[in-house]
């Protein structure tokens, strides 16, 4: 099934959602948009050829709201971890904002998209907001938390993306400017959410918002809960070894920093899966990126770290030190 009445061209709002294997949450996702008010929307759901009953689920939403929902059912799995079908979604979509929801999260305000819109209307200088939302836990590990602790910045800066990721992703409303079209160095990457808050970065501010109105599900079947530390850290650096050449050039030097910090730690799992010459082949890749910062060592910044894991791996000879007056 692919189609439906497409919503009228005033639409403000495209909500994109895509889910996989996403049978036992998708209902509650589409509950939260659909009670969205005060905002005029549209609803794009895509599935990427799940194993269970997730269209079924879809299809008895559709089948209540004709006017509302479009739906985009490939006959084989697109993959990409979802970028794909998100893609093809926004191709598919028209309204002047989007917001991007994965299948098992939800929202739990009825006026985020009103709010999230009037807050770009009001600042044309911001080209994404996002909000805080809660982390549920689904097997109970933990008690709910908030994602961002309170009295963070209201905008983010370069800094901030080069971290961990510090956006939930149920989160942002971005302008359609940052989003459309998606870049081809888009579809290389392992996450598909980080990538789209440094394109909205290039575009323009990112605000943030305090307020609570939405849950992001962690469990099990997520597409990286599962993994091993060793695969976490591989994908971090793939992730940023792929960003190098494609973001702003001020944000190079960030990026090998970055990168170098990256390969580091997948180093020290590496040596924590026994794994001892791959872990110095990655640490000495690390050293190569960035040098040893003398100043950055006194602060700590993962600068001991690396110097103390260079050590446990026995490298030969002292690792590369960057020259003082070359540290910025």
């Amino acid at each position: 099934m692919n189609g439906g009445p497409r919503a009228a061209a005033s639409v403000r709002v495209s909500v994109i959602v895509t889910a996989y294997n996403h049978e036992a949450y998708i209902g509650r996702a589409l509950e939260g948009i659909l009670k969205q008010t005060g905002v005029s929307f549209e609803l794009l759901v895509g599935d990427d050829c799940s194993t269970d009953g997730t269209r079924s689920v879809i299809d008895s939403y559709v089948h209540r709201n004709p006017d509302l929902i479009r739906v985009h059912y490939p006959e084989e799995n697109l993959g990409g971890g979802g970028k794909v079908i998100f893609d093809e979604l926004i191709r598919r979509s028209q309204g002047e904002y989007i917001a991007g929801l994965d299948g098992d999260d939800y929202w739990t305000s009825p006026t985020k998209l009103l709010v999230q819109t009037a807050y770009l209307d009001e600042h044309p200088e911001c080209s994404m907001v996002f909000h805080n939302v809660v982390r549920h836990f689904e097997d109970d590990e933990r008690p709910d938390e908030l994602y961002l602790s309170q009295g963070g910045r209201r905008q983010l800066e370069w800094r901030d993306l080069f971290g961990s990721n510090p956006v939930p992703a149920c989160s942002p409303l971005f302008r359609r400017a940052a989003l459309d079209p998606l870049p081809a160095w888009y579809f290389h990457l392992p996450w598909g959410d980080w990538p789209l808050y440094f394109m909205a970065m290039e575009k323009g501010e990112v605000h943030y918002l305090p307020d609570v109105m939405g849950v992001f599900r962690l469990h099990g079947r997520g597409m990286h809960s599962g993994l091993s530390d060793v695969a976490r850290r591989e994908n971090e650096v793939e992730f940023f070894s792929r960003l190098v050449g494609v973001l702003p050039p001020p944000q190079e030097e960030h990026l090998r920093r970055r990168l170098a910090l990256a390969l580091s730690r997948l180093a020290r799992a590496q040596l924590r899966a026994g794994r001892r010459d791959a872990a110095r082949v990655r640490l000495a890749e690390s050293f190569r990126t960035w040098p040893l910062d003398p100043r950055l060592l006194l602060r700590g910044q993962g600068e001991r770290a690396r110097l103390a894991l260079w050590a446990l791996t026995r490298l030969p000879l002292q690792p590369p030190v960057r020259p003082v007056e070359d540290v910025r």
